[in-house]
């Protein structure tokens, strides 16, 4: 499985890809919304794992122009965002799921019930 993880703050990015350690094949790693677009075309990730809250793009504005190439692309939310608003924003956009950073062993969880991609 190809995981792009999209996050402006580097340290997260490692500790999200520690979190997949075993659980992927391939991890690519973006710090704004603008670069994960450009990435995303050319790399085709299975999953996507962004914040919402980045510089210029938004993770909510990412997945709906990523969305508009891709209607199948599969994008969950790991942010610091708990706000029900955009949490409702995030859904109806069409995220997957919602985590809040402090809640990683769900995210993991979450992760390791996904059927395997070839």
């Amino acid at each position: 499985m190809r995981i792009m993880i999209l996050d402006e703050n580097s340290g997260m990015r490692t500790t999200l890809r520690q979190l997949l350690s075993g659980l992927c094949d391939d991890v690519v790693e973006c710090g704004s919304g603008e670069e994960a677009i450009t990435l995303y075309t050319h790399r085709k990730p299975d999953l996507v794992l962004s914040e919402i809250s980045l510089p210029g793009l938004d993770g909510i504005e990412t997945l709906k122009s990523v969305l508009r190439s891709d209607p199948a692309v599969r994008w969950i939310f790991v942010t610091e965002e708990d706000d029900l608003p955009i949490r409702t924003d995030a859904f109806d956009a069409g995220a997957e799921a919602y985590f809040m950073k402090e809640d990683m062993i769900e995210v993991q969880e979450y992760l390791m019930r996904q059927p395997a991609t070839e």
